[in-house]
């Protein structure tokens, strides 16, 4: 079983870093890009998807298998703080 490492920036980037169990080398950048014109204010990751939520009032979601961003929810009110799968 890989472990997922979601990061989130001020800048608002995202980058994923992927430890695999039968590697000893650490952490691994798996992907790294800017979906956030602002803050990344909380991200979640649940097997094969992952969830970015920023100060831009967007939820990105991406497949972190295909490394793919999948699907974005808009119209929120203001900055999305908070994140649960």
């Amino acid at each position: 079983m890989a472990v997922h490492i979601g990061i989130g920036t001020y800048e608002g980037s995202v980058c994923g870093l992927g430890l695999k169990p039968s590697e000893s080398a650490g952490l691994e950048l798996e992907y790294g890009y800017t979906p956030h014109s602002g803050t990344v204010r909380d991200i979640v990751v649940d097997g094969s998807m992952m969830m970015s939520a920023g100060a831009d009032d967007l939820i990105r979601i991406y497949n972190v298998q295909k490394r793919k961003e999948v699907g974005t929810l808009v119209q929120h009110n203001g900055p999305v703080n908070c994140l649960d799968i």
